[in-house]
C-alpha cells in the first residue's frame, strides 16, 4: 500500500508543481538511525509560481543508503535521485548539506552550487 502511495504521489508532484517551479533549492542529507542503518533524504524547497507567497517543502525521498560513504557514492546516489524526480541537473538554485567532506566534495566534483547547512556549524 505505501508504495502505491508513494508513486501516486509523485506523479501527482511531477505533473501538478513542476510546471510552477523554477530554481528550486534542495537539500541532501545522509544520516544513519539508532541502529546504524544509513539513509539518504533529498528535500525539495520551492515556490509555486502562482501563488508566490506559498513556500512548499516536500521530503522527496528518504532511502536505504548502501555502500561506503565516498563522495562519488554519493554524488552517484544524488543524481539518480535527481533522474527519478526528473529534475535537470543544471535547474534549481542551491543545494544545501552539511558539513561532511564526503558530502561537500560530493558537491565540489559535480559542480554544484551549494552552501553548508547553518545549524551544523552552531
Amino acid at each position: 500500500m505505501i508504495p502505491k502511495l508513494y508513486d501516486e504521489l509523485k506523479a501527482f508532484l511531477i505533473t501538478k508543481f513542476k510546471p510552477h517551479i523554477s530554481k528550486p533549492s534542495f537539500i541532501i542529507d545522509l544520516w544513519a538511525s539508532g541502529n546504524n542503518e544509513a539513509y539518504l533524504s533529498f528535500t525539495a524547497h520551492f515556490i509555486h509560481s502562482s501563488l508566490l507567497t506559498q513556500r512548499i517543502n516536500v521530503v522527496l525521498e528518504t532511502l536505504p543508503y548502501s555502500g561506503d560513504h565516498s563522495a562519488d557514492n554519493i554524488a552517484i546516489h544524488f543524481l539518480e535521485a535527481m533522474t527519478r524526480w526528473d529534475i535537470d541537473s543544471k535547474d534549481y538554485f542551491y543545494v544545501v548539506h552539511d558539513d561532511g567532506r564526503n558530502i561537500v566534495a560530493a558537491m565540489r566534483n559535480l559542480n554544484f552550487s551549494s552552501i553548508r547547512c547553518t545549524n551544523h556549524k552552531l
